[in-house]
């Protein structure tokens, strides 16, 4: 909503290179790094129990820096 983009159809490529414009350079490489783990766990899930929930809190967190840029 904050960057008037489409819900439906959004790649992962898009969301970074808008959100490239208005974050710092450390919290755009943090979004791309959990995008990609996304996308590589919903292919090819690799990963423990305790390893999906370190990635969930580091998004929680993730998009709580990114809601206060906006």
């Amino acid at each position: 909503d904050k960057l008037d983009l489409p819900k439906a159809g959004l790649s992962s490529a898009e969301l970074a290179l808008h959100l490239n414009n208005k974050t710092d350079e450390e919290t755009s490489k943090e979004l791309k790094k959990i995008l990609d783990k996304c996308e590589t766990i919903s292919y090819a899930p690799n990963t423990t129990p305790q390893g999906l929930h370190n990635d969930v809190d580091r998004s929680k967190e993730l998009i709580k820096k990114i809601g206060k840029l906006l």
